[in-house]
């Protein structure tokens, strides 16, 4: 518990609301979902370790690596200490090297009461829509602020790790370019996806995710894949 609890204060009411709320989601995690029988991820589950080891060795992009900072400021939004701010969001969208959406967040001026509003929501989805409907914020924008709130339930939606999820035999629509074009209905389910794996290895979401990021780089790029051949070695 922090040092700012107190046994009657209302904040310790919010804090152990906020933490009972990003708890009760591990329920959400798996519903309706089931691993595909395929080739792909009997190897992937089993060259799993090695997929993650894969980004922390190679020149991996900034976003695969959680910002301390910013996983600071989570754990104190998620205990009930603060609130996310605008420049929270700002320091999130320079972090996911996001830049198209910055004028939209410069241009709004009421985001410190929208993300205060939407974290009190206590149903997960409900709490997506309305982080999804803060101008800046959107699919994968919200996908990173609530990893940095609670990597153990979360993962950052990514198209690699989106398209490491259609080699597995999810049969997903494939994502090229930016990647930054998902629909809210597709980060639902890459939510559950990531989090029945994460169940499935014992890890969290966070850690998944990079590892399905080596697995698509994999795919595409010789250097990892040759990369990934010492390692399994």
């Amino acid at each position: 518990m922090s040092r700012h609890h107190q046994t009657s204060t209302p904040l310790t009411m919010v804090s152990k609301s906020i933490r009972n709320s990003f708890r009760s989601m591990q329920v959400f995690s798996s519903k309706h979902v089931s691993l595909p029988a395929t080739d792909s991820m009997e190897a992937f589950l089993l060259d799993f370790d090695a997929y993650h080891a894969l980004c922390q060795e190679l020149e991996t992009p900034k976003n695969l690596q959680l910002d301390p900072h910013l996983l600071n400021i989570g754990k104190q939004v998620q205990q009930g200490i603060r609130s996310w701010t605008k420049s929270d969001l700002k320091d999130i969208v320079r972090w996911k090297r996001c830049p198209g959406v910055m004028l939209q967040i410069e241009n709004t001026p009421d985001i410190d009461e929208r993300l205060k509003h939407a974290f009190k929501i206590k149903d997960e989805e409900n709490r997506l829509k309305a982080l999804c409907r803060i101008p800046g914020v959107g699919r994968v924008v919200a996908s990173a602020m609530l990893t940095f709130t609670s990597p153990e339930f979360y993962g950052i939606l990514d198209r690699h790790a989106w398209n490491g999820l259609n080699i597995l035999g999810f049969n997903l629509p494939r994502k090229d370019g930016d990647g930054m074009n998902f629909t809210f209905l597709q980060l639902l389910m890459f939510l559950r996806i990531v989090r029945k794996l994460a169940a499935h290895k014992g890890t969290t979401p966070a850690e998944v995710c990079k590892a399905l990021y080596a697995l698509d780089k994999v795919r595409e790029n010789k250097k990892w894949k040759a990369q990934l051949d010492i390692i399994k070695k």
